[in-house]
């Protein structure tokens, strides 16, 4: 499968995808989200890997929401509604891949960034790394329901 702003690199059963997105520190667009629930719901038929390696191209695993793209400009209640779901589904792709899933954090993993590495099995951070829910100071509401993933 072809993809534009990931990544998918296999070596023998070990897959990494790399969020390719450097430039924006790996923002998730909802290209990008995209693109990596459908990465992660294509492991639902993948009889060779045995583990899912997910990293960030550059300094940043991921920044969190790219927040240079426009929010529901001009759309319906229910295509509002339905990218606002896009969030939920991506980490419910991530945590639904049979595969162990690693997070490999390097710099950043902030906002929806945190949430695709809390849905993973594991996390191994370089010693740059951080991981925070900027949502808070920022009075938005947590909806991807990965928060609870924290504390279990």
């Amino acid at each position: 499968m072809d993809y534009e702003h990931l990544t998918v690199e296999r070596d023998g059963p070990v897959t990494v995808v790399r969020l390719a997105r450097p430039e924006r520190a790996n923002a998730l667009s909802r290209a990008l989200m995209g693109e990596l629930i459908r990465c992660a719901e294509a492991f639902h038929e993948d009889l060779e890997t045995r583990a899912v390696v997910f990293a960030g191209e550059g300094r940043h695993f991921c920044a969190g929401a790219d927040l240079s793209e426009p929010r529901n400009a001009g759309a319906t209640r229910l295509a509002a509604r339905r990218g606002n779901r896009l969030g939920r589904d991506l980490v419910r792709a991530v945590r639904g891949i049979e595969a162990i899933t690693v997070a490999a954090l390097e710099g950043a993993a902030l906002g929806g960034g945190a949430c695709i590495a809390t849905a993973c099995d594991f996390r191994v951070a370089g010693a740059d790394a951080y991981a925070g829910y900027p949502e808070i100071d920022l009075g938005m509401n947590l909806q991807w329901g990965a928060l609870p993933l924290c504390v279990q």
